[in-house]
């Protein structure tokens, strides 16, 4: 298992890619909740794409922040000549992280500003 994680994983290098990768990745998330609404979001007594916006934005910024802020601060980490299937699947595992305490802080914040 640890000879599979070590393995190199192919890392997006140009700023294009992971401009268009981030972009994708918050406009599934939103086709995704407008389409199937869970959670309750079929609840929502107004317009539901701008409350669903709310989780585009918030996957965008996170996926933003991961591609280009992070490695600003850890080059030596992010390096894509040395970027493992280990090291892949830690950022993302940080990157749910985020996204969800994100999520849930906005849908907090939102729940309270319904129920007004």
């Amino acid at each position: 298992m640890t000879k599979y994680l070590n393995k190199p994983f192919p890392a997006f290098e140009r700023k294009k890619h992971k401009i268009i990768a981030s972009l994708l990745f918050s406009l599934f998330v939103f086709v995704f909740l407008l389409i199937f609404q869970p959670f309750g979001l079929d609840n929502i007594p107004f317009y539901k794409p701008i409350y669903i916006s709310g989780f585009f934005f918030i996957t965008l910024i996170a996926l933003l922040i991961r591609y280009f802020i992070v490695p600003a601060i850890f080059p030596r980490y992010h390096d894509a000549d040395n970027w493992t299937v280990r090291k892949n699947l830690v950022s993302i595992f940080y990157v749910i992280i985020i996204i969800a305490i994100l999520n849930w802080i906005y849908n907090f914040w939102m729940g309270e500003e319904i129920a007004e």
